[in-house]
């Protein structure tokens, strides 16, 4: 999805899972790469699942309005059209 870290599990309709604010950007091999994976596949039943974090090296200032801009940037050049969003925690406040 663009420049935005993510991992996908399972298949059928997509689900796009925003991931909480934490304290490793991005999803690639590191301590919280288990969290990740084991929050993604509770919602991987029936669903194709798009677990995604922020993106490493963001500058110094970056509110959450272009936060949610830049993911919902990325969403819309992802998929052709509506998908489910799920944000926890703070990807809550990012999908709002």
């Amino acid at each position: 999805m663009g420049e935005l870290p993510y991992l996908a599990v399972g298949s059928g309709v997509p689900l796009i899972v925003l991931a909480g604010l934490m304290p490793q950007a991005g999803v690639a091999r590191g301590p919280l790469r288990g969290d990740h994976e084991r929050t993604a596949k509770l919602y991987a039943h029936e669903r194709e699942v798009f677990y995604v974090n922020r993106r490493p090296g963001m500058r110094a200032g970056v509110t959450m309005a272009d936060v949610a801009a830049e993911h919902a940037a990325a969403i819309r050049m992802a998929f052709a059209g509506p998908v489910d969003l799920l944000g926890i925690s703070t990807g809550g406040s990012i999908a709002q």
